[in-house]
């Protein structure tokens, strides 16, 4: 599972792939493509926590740009740091929200975070609690089992017919 995440996210890496838009003159900038380019090349290696350190130093350079952060998002996702990498992605579209890859990038990123981790997530905090209590135990058995019988058929046909109404 985890080989396969590094994978999808060295393809949304490459998809957003280095281009050198008008550094020249602007030092700061100059020193934010250096970066860039130094984190998508250990990004390649798969060295994801140097990638995310180049792309943070470029962001704070450069605050501007947008694939600067959704480089940044990328490597945030694959060291783990799932509600910082949304946070990445959603500076990117803010720069520039008619991008497409950072919108198909943001949209694979919310499917996985739903899909896993927020599941994840609640079968962690449902292992912590234990088991849910039964709160509806059934009352001691009376005399007239049958009329208790017929009583529980019922409420069983009535929810079975609520639960295919829309």
């Amino acid at each position: 599972m985890q080989r396969r995440h590094v994978t999808i996210l060295l393809v949304l890496l490459l998809a957003v792939a280095f281009t050198t838009p008008g550094w020249a003159g602007d030092p700061a900038a100059k020193s934010a493509a250096d970066d860039l380019s130094k984190g998508y090349q250990a990004a390649k290696r798969g060295y994801w926590q140097e990638a995310m350190a180049r792309y943070e130093h470029a962001s704070k350079k450069t605050p501007g740009n947008a694939e600067i952060w959704s480089n940044l998002a990328v490597s945030l996702e694959a060291v783990g740091r799932w509600d910082d990498a949304g946070d990445a992605y959603r500076r990117a579209l803010e720069i520039e929200p008619g991008n497409s890859k950072i919108r198909r990038n943001i949209v694979l990123y919310n499917e996985f975070y739903a899909t896993y981790i927020v599941r994840e997530d609640q079968k962690e905090k449902d292992s912590e609690t234990g088991p849910p209590d039964d709160e509806t135990a059934s009352p001691e058995p009376s005399d007239d089992d049958s009329a208790d019988d017929s009583r529980a058929d019922d409420a069983t046909a009535e929810g079975a017919g609520d639960a295919t109404q829309s």
